[in-house]
């Protein structure tokens, strides 16, 4: 099995987003999707969600997000830093459109 590390942020956004373990280990050792993201990082995504993951050895795992709009915009529904995540929300909604664009509707 390929072995990665989790940082402290990355744990704390599973957890709030009741992410498994399991799920985690899924999206990254067996991603539907491997794309880049503007930061130099790898985004991997399996079923519900996606990971930012560092070119590190071992890679890190830098945050969990979700792989959907949808999933983003329930869970920006029911948060409390509403102002904060717009931001992100905004930005993933862009970053989903481009996915959808290149890989022509699949989504991977």
């Amino acid at each position: 099995m390929a072995e990665f590390t989790v940082t402290r942020h990355a744990l704390e956004r599973a957890l709030d987003m009741g992410v498994e373990g399991d799920e985690i280990r899924e999206a990254f050792t067996n991603p539907r999707f491997v794309g880049a993201t503007g930061s130099d990082r790898q985004l991997r995504t399996r079923d519900r969600i996606s990971l930012v993951v560092t070119h590190d050895s071992p890679p890190a795992i830098v945050t969990v997000l979700w792989a959907t709009v949808n999933a983003w915009q329930t869970d920006f529904d029911t948060t409390s830093t509403r102002e904060r995540d717009q931001t992100h929300v905004n930005r993933m909604r862009a970053a989903k459109k481009a996915q959808k664009r290149k890989t022509k509707g699949r989504g991977y």
